[in-house]
């Protein structure tokens, strides 16, 4: 159900849910659910909080074997070998999955690891020696950032992520990152003076409020038109109007609750909080109201023709695509912005049951 699609979203376990439910994470449209970007944050959200207690027990762990004077063990190293052992089996595991489910690899927490396991690798590996010098040679470093930079933005152009991610070409984006991390560098033959930029900068601040944002405005137009995709002219509408509220949520909610829960800063700062809370309960209840009102119109519109005369009532089931086909001018308004069955009702529909089956031998 749709409550259940929210409370996972507000649980960080969307992900999981979007599995159960067999959704696949295809183009947006009117029937889609506004919050199903967070599948993503659900991703992160499980590994921010489960990694950090694999670290903090690897820590004691080691502690009670050098008490024992058995052997000395670096923690940096240990955590080293443990992640690489965990990101080939994450990748092995995505390539696989990836090639049976691509939906359910797409979601799936233990696929998605080794993306996030590539930066641990990299944290670790690139970390400054004990004699302050970095791991990456200076003079490889900006070449390394222009190729990584070069890797992100060519990778949106001549490839869909819903259909190979995160099997073997997800390396591209993530290697791209990387790159674009290790070999940050002053040098003026870096690409650091390009990305410290004003507007980049800008986007940066705000980009996680604006990926909060530009999903449910876009379904919210797709729904509003009963269109399936933008036209230039309203992505633009959509892109301007996420990008003013990611950035007065940025200023107006986000830097005051981090100053609330970092540094207590008095009743603004609490009063933004509390004002964030109700904004998000908000937009989830008025997205569970709009989608049940649409709900009702499609039952009410199904009852009215499943009671209908079929010798008086215009244009139904596949006669109407017939009809239409034929010239004629024969409609039904009845059926006028309505899909039948409800959208929601896909996801309890299931075609393994008895009453969709026969064993009898029919001619063709």
């Amino acid at each position: 159900s749709q409550l259940s699609v929210y409370v996972a979203a507000a649980t960080y376990t969307l992900n999981w849910e979007l599995i159960a439910n067999q959704l696949s994470y295809g183009a947006a449209g009117p029937s889609s659910t506004p919050v199903q970007h967070f599948w993503s944050l659900a991703v992160q959200g499980q590994f921010f909080l489960l990694w950090p207690l694999v670290v903090v027990g690897l820590a004691l762990a080691l502690r009670v074997v050098a008490r024992g004077r058995l052997v000395r063990l670096s923690l940096a190293r240990v955590l080293f070998v443990l992640t690489a052992i965990a990101f080939a089996l994450s990748f092995a595991y995505a390539v696989k999955v990836s090639g049976s489910d691509q939906a359910a690899a797409y979601f799936n927490s233990i696929t998605r690891f080794w993306e996030i396991a590539a930066g641990a690798l990299a944290a670790l590996a690139l970390r400054p020696r004990r004699n302050g010098q970095s791991s990456l040679p200076e003079k490889i470093k900006p070449y390394a950032a222009w190729t990584g930079l070069a890797l992100v933005v060519t990778c949106g152009f001549v490839m869909d992520g819903a259909d190979h991610f995160p099997g073997p070409l997800a390396l591209w984006p993530v290697a791209g990152a990387l790159l674009v991390m290790a070999g940050s560098t002053p040098s003026p033959r870096g690409p650091r003076r390009l990305l410290e930029t004003r507007p980049l900068r800008f986007v940066a601040d705000i980009s996680y409020e604006l990926y909060l944002w530009h999903w449910p405005l876009l379904i919210a137009w797709l729904y509003y038109t009963g269109g399936e995709r933008l036209t230039v002219a309203s992505a633009a509408v959509v892109l301007v109007v996420s990008t003013l509220l990611a950035w007065a949520t940025n200023r107006l909610v986000t830097r005051q609750v981090q100053t609330y829960v970092i540094r207590p800063g008095g009743p603004r700062a609490l009063v933004a909080t509390l004002a964030a809370l109700v904004v998000a309960v908000g937009a989830g209840w008025s997205g569970l109201t709009a989608i049940d009102h649409s709900e009702d119109r499609a039952i009410a519109a199904a009852a009215r023709l499943a009671t209908a005369d079929p010798f008086t009532t215009e244009c139904l089931g596949a006669a109407a695509l017939a009809v239409r086909s034929a010239g004629s001018s024969c409609h039904n308004p009845d059926l006028r912005g309505e899909l039948i069955p409800a959208v929601a009702a896909i996801g309890a529909d299931d075609e393994n049951r008895s009453q969709c089956w026969s064993f009898e031998e029919r001619p063709v």
